[in-house]
């Protein structure tokens, strides 16, 4: 999880920051602002890790919260677990994430034959074994959305410049932006969704998609239909915004807009080298997640993920 006290370091204090806007929960309902591209990424693996684990701890499969908590007593949680490392869904398929005080009682049953040689459980139900993804327990992996999928659910089936039409005298009912939005962001869901009940698609906060910004991108199609585009980012500047923002004018908000991400958003962080964490004259960026509907195959999973980290500025 990022770290969201960077701003009480040295030489980036500020604690009104931290304490009215990150942690307050009257700001609980309001979009998430000033994200990095590396930090919708790491947010994106850590609530895939997240989900996985709460699902695998309430079925029973690892060992519950209340029994890690010694039963819900004071002073009696369990001192058995042999793994102080945070949950990881590749870990824990990969079979590295198991023993005494991590597995729970529910495990599946292991009907291979050769189960009983080490390389799974063995108890009074006999062989047991971790979660595989084919039992349809674990959730596919959070992920930013392509350009195209942004687009895609935007439009929601429609063909306009607005989801609702191409008159922007209506985009008040459906959107925050520079003309009602008193220059500041707003909680999510007070304006009209799209179809398809998806909120604030267009203005509030603009998105981050997983595109490298190519200005001539679909022109290089020459009229060729496209199934699943995109553009493959191999530099961190500059990536593919969507949407628009509260400070965006009405041509900025269209579906099919696209905004390029600069460096000159973190130019004032004091910090030596710039952080991957925040954006501090973006307060305009944020992000929505997707999650495949179709289970990738390993391989596309592995190289989705396994990439090297992309150098920053």
């Amino acid at each position: 999880l990022p770290d969201t006290l960077v701003w009480r370091q040295p030489l980036s204090y500020n604690e009104p920051y931290v304490n009215n806007y990150l942690r307050h929960p009257a700001f609980q309902d309001y979009p998430v602002v000033g994200v990095t591209w590396e930090q919708a990424n790491a947010y994106c693996d850590w609530r895939t890790d997240r989900v996985n684990e709460q699902i695998l701890r309430a079925r029973g499969i690892l060992l519950d919260y209340k029994t890690l908590a010694g039963g819900g007593k004071p002073g009696t949680a369990t001192s058995v677990s042999t793994s102080t490392d945070p949950f990881n869904t590749d870990i824990y398929l990969n079979g590295q994430y198991r023993g005494e005080g991590i597995d729970g009682k529910k495990m599946p049953k292991d009907l291979n034959p050769n189960a009983t040689t080490g390389t799974a459980t063995t108890g009074k139900a006999g062989p047991t074994r971790p979660v595989r993804l084919e039992d349809g327990v674990l959730k596919q992996p959070y992920r930013l959305p392509t350009e195209a999928e942004w687009e895609y659910a935007c439009r929601a089936g429609s063909t306009t410049d607005f989801y609702f039409g191409n008159d922007k005298n209506f985009l008040m009912e459906y959107a925050w932006y520079s003309e009602n939005s008193s220059n500041k962001t707003h909680p999510v869901g007070e304006k009209k969704p799209n179809a398809w009940d998806l909120y604030d698609m267009h203005g509030n906060v603009a998105e981050w998609t997983c595109d490298q910004y190519l200005p001539d991108f679909y022109g290089t199609a020459d009229g060729a239909e496209l199934k699943n585009p995109i553009a493959v980012p191999d530099k961190l500047y500059p990536l593919v915004v969507r949407g628009g923002a509260y400070d965006d004018e009405a041509k900025d908000l269209r579906a099919s807009t696209r905004k390029a991400s600069d460096p000159a958003w973190k130019q004032i962080d004091p910090q030596i080298p710039k952080s991957n964490w925040w954006f501090p004259e973006a307060p305009f960026i944020g992000l929505r997640l997707v999650r495949p509907l179709n289970i990738p195959n390993k391989e596309e999973i592995e190289a989705y993920y396994n990439k090297a980290p992309i150098k920053d500025y």
